[in-house]
């Protein structure tokens, strides 16, 4: 993947990313698998990201896709660091925007992930933890 975002060493470009958006994230939900099934375990997240400043009413598309593209890009990142590996699936991005927590008088939109490791990992939601934190992604509380 470009600019480290498959390299778990190689963390720079996607903690400036994240850095420069103001990101972060929010884990919503963790299903652990029931003993001896074959179902993953699973943690849901939303990244959260600043929007520009821009005047009343919807910033540019263009701005707008360059938001998305970047929590994908910060949500590619997350997966390639976990142990054990996890599968990641990117929710549709949506446009609504939400008064920032952290930054009074700006918005910020979100982004829908869940990663899914095979089998029972209870402790699934503390390495995606610790693999935000890494990627400079603080969580939201």
């Amino acid at each position: 993947m470009p600019n480290g975002a498959g390299r778990p060493g190689d963390e720079a470009p996607i903690e400036a990313v994240a850095a420069a958006r103001g990101a972060s994230a929010e884990l919503v939900a963790q299903a652990l698998a029931r003993p001896g099934s074959d179902e993953p375990t699973t943690v849901a997240l939303r990244l959260w990201c600043l929007l520009p400043p821009h005047r009343c009413g919807r910033p540019e598309a263009a701005a707008l896709d360059a938001v998305a593209r970047d929590l994908r890009r910060i949500a590619a990142a997350i997966g390639p660091g976990v142990d054990p590996p996890v599968h990641t699936v990117v929710g549709e991005f949506l446009p609504a925007e939400y008064p920032a927590r952290r930054a009074p008088g700006r918005c910020e939109v979100s982004l829908a992930v869940v990663l899914r490791a095979a089998g029972r990992v209870p402790a699934l939601a503390a390495r995606v933890r610790a693999r935000l934190a890494a990627l400079g992604v603080p969580e939201r509380r």
